[in-house]
């Protein structure tokens, strides 16, 4: 069977998701290769084996000193160490539970109190913060819409499931 010519847009949507794809997994492949240099890079420096060796031998030269002091403590503590361990007791929890209300009403008089001050310049410095907030947001924005865009690339091109999910659509869509 012979195989069928796309039309026109189907070949440029075809050739546009290819570049993009490329493009997508060279730059992440490249980053991953970048990454585990810098990490090989940093792992194999003389200075930091240097510093590492030198911060271990500390460590060890004050566990030598104080291992005939702490040798002689060592059994009255042994047995009470798992007694020693952090444990909130549920009776804790629900005190706490019970004055975060109370604590919120204070805080929130007090901010009732207090608002002929910190209304105004809450006002004023709106002129600075409130753009700042949407710039903020705009850019959080941006990078998750990229982060996830870069994820579907990568998923529907490097797992079988998503290229047999988008061989499948392109399947559908080539048919005339």
């Amino acid at each position: 069977m012979a195989s069928k010519t796309l039309r026109y847009p189907f070949r440029v949507a075809g050739a546009a998701g290819s570049m993009v794809v490329n493009t997508v997994n060279s730059t992440v492949d490249g980053s991953l290769t970048y990454s585990k240099k810098g990490y090989k890079a940093v792992t194999e420096n003389s200075y930091v084996d240097a510093v590492s060796k030198s911060v271990t031998k500390f460590g060890t030269d004050v566990q030598n000193r104080a291992s005939p002091y702490t040798s002689k403590v060592a059994p009255y503590v042994t047995p009470y160490a798992k007694q020693a361990s952090p444990y909130v007791k549920p009776a804790l929890l629900a005190m706490v539970a019970l004055a975060i209300p109370a604590i919120l009403c204070v805080l929130g008089f007090i901010a009732l109190i207090t608002s002929p001050i910190w209304v105004p310049i809450a006002f004023f410095t709106s002129l600075l913060w409130i753009p700042l907030a949407i710039v903020v947001g705009l850019v959080a924005l941006v990078s998750f819409l990229a982060i996830a865009f870069v994820a579907s690339v990568r998923y529907f091109t490097m797992t079988p499931k998503g290229k047999k999910m988008v061989t499948d659509v392109w399947r559908t869509i080539s048919t005339p």
